[in-house]
């Protein structure tokens, strides 16, 4: 039994030998995710370039500082979630009551605070329904 190695993404591109700015897109996608050899895959929300690539934790973004890396993050999961929830909670409820919100951010990141995200900027699939500020 071998496990998935985490992806690298670049979050440059190089143009004549010179670090340039990039946009990456990392879907978030409904999968099985096999944590030990000895435990049966179980249901995840994992973070990807496409559902085939996607992984628990997401990929690492390679970034070089002073170049700018652009993340348009699409939330392609189910409309029920996997877990529990507490539908009283008002900033966790569409309209629709249905849907898997999400609230995203990066980890190790040097960028604006609007862009780390919150409890109260959430979207679903398709940004079909959201909450708060569109994240910069």
């Amino acid at each position: 039994m071998s496990f998935k190695d985490m992806p690298k993404i670049r979050g440059f591109q190089v143009v004549n030998g010179s670090p340039r700015a990039k946009s990456l897109t990392i879907g978030m996608f409904k999968e099985k995710w096999k944590f030990h050899r000895d435990l049966p895959p179980t249901p995840v929300f994992a973070y990807g370039a496409s559902r085939r690539t996607a992984t628990v934790p997401g990929p690492t973004i390679e970034a070089r500082h002073g170049i700018d890396t652009y993340v348009t993050w699409q939330n392609n999961l189910p409309s029920k979630h996997i877990l529990p929830w507490d539908p009283t909670i008002p900033t966790a409820m569409p309209a629709t009551k249905k849907g898997v919100r999400t609230v995203v951010h990066l980890h190790g990141g040097i960028h604006e605070p609007a862009s780390d995200g919150n409890s109260n900027s959430w979207f679903t699939a398709g940004f079909n329904q959201r909450k708060g500020p569109y994240l910069v």
